[in-house]
Formats: structure tokens, C-alpha cells, sequence
């Protein structure tokens, strides 16, 4: 009987070898990636009743392994109209306690603010812009009484008509925190208060600004 000859060389054994180190390889990253989790951050500090959706944050890894892991926010929530309910450090993991929806955020209220249904119309605003109030005394002298704050209200649910608007009272409804509304109510009390459409621009240094949409 003729002996076969093995054609198993070193080569083939070294291919085999390369392959098993591969495969090992692969199989740990993929452990270790499963083995981590995407994180939200503050990125700066951030103040109770901030709007989460509107505030700087970052995004870390952490292992999977961590005791507080499923309480942390994961990176990729939905965080619209969320916001803190408690003041979290530059670098703080923000927690699932930590969000609240705009009804139940401490501190925040929502207004309604009487204006000229000709305003509305020629700002053609809609629920969810963003708009500012600036107050006039009567000896001429202006200033921001709060910028970029939210509107949650409108009297036709949505969007008003521009062009050929009719003129008479109206209202807008807006979020505003505690501070926020005590200076709107005194604005409204002693000086003329016109809203404009905010553009996210910082009001003008030498204007005074009561609060901003972000304060508390």
C-alpha cells in the first residue's frame, strides 16, 4: 500500500496560529466594547431648572460594571422639554432622577403675556420659538426683562397669521422660571413691554437683562 504523503507544512501551521490570534483578538474588543457604556455630562456647570436640551454637555465612557450604570442618562436620550431638578457639577454623570418634564421642573411657571394681535402676526410666531421681552419706562429708558424664553401657547394652538392680521388684544404664553415671572409682572406694571423674536443672540452690554431663559 502506497504511504500518503502529509502536505501539512509550517506554513499552514503558522496561517492557523494567525488565524486563532485574530479570532482571540476580535473577541476581546468586542467584550470590551460591550463592556462599556456612553454616558451623559455636564460639560459646564449647571443650575436646577436648567432645560436640558439647551444646556452644554458631553458625553463619557464608563464600564458597564459601575454600581450607579443604570442610573446614569445614557448617551442618545431623548432629553426634550427636560429639565434638572437638582444643580449638577462641570463633569457630574447626569442621573435618570435628574430629569423632569417642564411641568413638574422646580421653579419653572408658564405666563401669559398680553399683546397686540398685529405682533403675532408680524413675528408669525409658533409654539416652541423663542422670543425676548423688552420693557419701556416712560422717561424712554429700555432694557431686557428676560431673552429666550419659550413659547408654549399660542391662541390659535399653533401659528398666527402674518399679512392682514387684525389689529386688537391678544396673548402669548411663555415658560418662564420664578425670577422670571416677577420681573415680567413688574415690567408689565410700569413700562411699556414689547416681545421680539429671539435670535439666540446675547442682549446688548449696556441693556440692562432682568434673567435669561436659562436662569432660575
Amino acid at each position: 500500500m502506497q504511504r500518503l504523503h502529509s502536505t501539512f507544512s509550517l506554513a499552514h501551521l503558522l496561517m492557523v496560529v494567525a488565524g486563532l490570534v485574530t479570532f482571540v483578538a476580535v473577541a476581546v474588543v468586542l467584550r470590551d466594547r460591550a463592556a462599556v457604556l456612553e454616558v451623559v455630562v455636564a460639560a459646564e456647570a449647571l443650575d436646577e431648572g436648567s432645560p436640558v436640551s439647551r444646556a452644554p454637555l458631553g458625553v463619557v465612557e464608563i464600564s458597564a460594571n459601575d454600581p450607579l450604570a443604570p442610573f446614569y442618562v445614557a448617551a442618545g436620550t431623548d432629553v426634550t422639554d427636560q429639565f434638572l431638578s437638582r444643580p449638577v457639577a462641570k463633569g457630574e454623570p447626569l442621573l435618570t432622577s435628574d430629569l423632569q418634564v417642564a411641568d413638574d421642573a422646580p421653579g419653572r411657571r408658564t405666563m401669559a403675556l398680553p399683546v397686540d394681535q398685529l405682533v403675532l402676526g408680524g413675528l408669525g410666531l409658533r409654539v416652541g420659538d423663542r422670543v425676548d421681552l423688552i420693557a419701556t419706562s416712560s422717561d424712554g429708558a429700555s432694557g431686557f426683562v428676560v431673552a429666550d424664553v419659550e413659547v408654549v401657547r399660542l391662541p390659535a394652538g399653533e401659528a398666527l397669521p402674518g399679512f392682514g392680521a387684525a389689529a386688537g388684544a391678544s396673548w402669548l404664553t411663555v415658560e418662564v422660571s420664578e425670577p422670571q415671572a416677577l420681573a415680567i409682572a413688574s415690567a408689565n406694571a410700569t413700562a411699556i413691554v414689547d416681545v421680539v423674536r429671539s435670535s439666540g443672540a446675547r442682549p446688548l452690554e449696556h441693556l440692562e437683562l432682568v434673567s435669561s431663559g436659562g436662569g432660575s
